[in-house]
């Protein structure tokens, strides 16, 4: 919305919209849907397009200026576009994915899955590769600062991590909770978590 979120308007039609990211200056924008396919705009969210196949999509995170966008479908692959979200190709294994986080410029990225076991993966090269690190459980939540330097990942019924090397190293902090999702500023200096 145009006015600080102080009204709002629906647009497109009812769907299981299940995650969102909008570019810096808001143009651009991309929704997923957990039981259909991503939906761009180019026009600050007034009109969208269907794009990509129908999957169980949980989460997208696009580039400040939208160009590059990374979502992750759960029991599926990643999936990047460099494009604006226009096309979309297929990286990484099948895996139960659950969050995604890109630096400003797309360059730094990384993902978390949701599974016994799940691991942290990271790219440095704007999502065509990925290398798995930390493996701890459930990751519910993922964030990134604007540079890609600082990055936190939390686990369900377990620890904070963070990682102040483009997530190449991850140090666990604080306490095993329900953490749920996890935001930071974009010099990634304050950050707030949030329990289930």
């Amino acid at each position: 919305l145009s006015n600080v979120g102080a009204t709002w308007t629906a647009r497109d039609s009812s769907r299981f919209w299940f995650g969102i990211s909008v570019s810096s200056d808001g143009k651009n924008q991309t929704d997923v849907t957990i039981d259909g396919q991503i939906y761009t705009s180019y026009d600050y969210g007034i009109t969208w397009t269907a794009r990509d196949s129908a999957r169980q999509w949980h989460d997208v995170s696009i580039s400040s200026d939208g160009k590059y966008q990374t979502a992750v479908a759960y029991q599926g692959q990643i999936y990047i576009s460099a494009d604006y979200g226009a096309t979309w190709t297929a990286r990484d294994s099948n895996n139960y994915w659950e969050k995604v986080a890109v630096s400003s410029d797309g360059k730094y990225q990384t993902a978390v899955t949701a599974v016994p076991g799940g691991q942290i993966f990271t790219s440095s090269d704007y999502g065509t590769s990925w290398t798995a690190t930390v493996a701890s459980g459930y990751w519910s939540g993922v964030a990134v600062s604007s540079d890609g330097k600082y990055q936190t990942a939390i686990v369900l019924d377990g620890q904070i991590y963070t990682s102040y090397d483009y997530g190449i190293t991850w140090t666990a902090r604080d306490s095993a909770r329900s953490w749920r999702d996890v935001a930071m500023s974009s010099d990634g200096k304050y950050q707030s978590a949030v329990v289930y």
